[in-house]
């Protein structure tokens, strides 16, 4: 036992390692590209051009601050914790109102041709995948 973790102990120091040198690339990237952009504008320059790269890093950073991923990834992701909430709610009160509001919305969905399920999916997944793309 104590082998297979002594194995598994370099390859996860190495992803560790991994994951910081590829944001510090990426904010090398960005130095350079700010760099261009401003000798460019003491230049008089009206255009520069920038690696695929350098742009990434500068249209990552202006993403940081952008709510519009999580706002989708809270709306569609809703109904999960409203009907965690009505389960509550109906056990402790007896009240059944937002559960059966819930299911009803979820119903309504459905038959409106949105496949629920797979959107859930869909979302959280892209939001896992930002979020790790985000962190490079």
């Amino acid at each position: 036992m104590w082998g297979l973790l002594l194995k598994a102990v370099p390859g996860v120091i190495s992803s560790v390692v991994g994951v910081f040198t590829k944001k510090e690339q990426t904010k090398q990237l960005k130095a350079t590209a700010e760099t261009k952009l401003s000798h460019a504008k003491l230049n008089g320059a009206t255009s520069i051009t920038l690696s695929d790269s350098e742009w990434e890093s500068i249209m990552a950073s202006n993403m940081n601050g952008s709510w519009k991923d999580e706002y989708v990834t809270i709306v569609v992701t809703l109904p999960f914790p409203m009907l965690i909430a009505g389960g509550v709610l109906l056990a402790f009160t007896g009240d059944d109102r937002l559960m059966i509001g819930t299911v009803d919305g979820i119903s309504a969905l459905t038959a409106a041709g949105v496949d629920v399920g797979f959107m859930m999916t869909a979302v959280i997944t892209a939001a896992v995948g930002l979020k790790v793309w985000r962190a490079k």
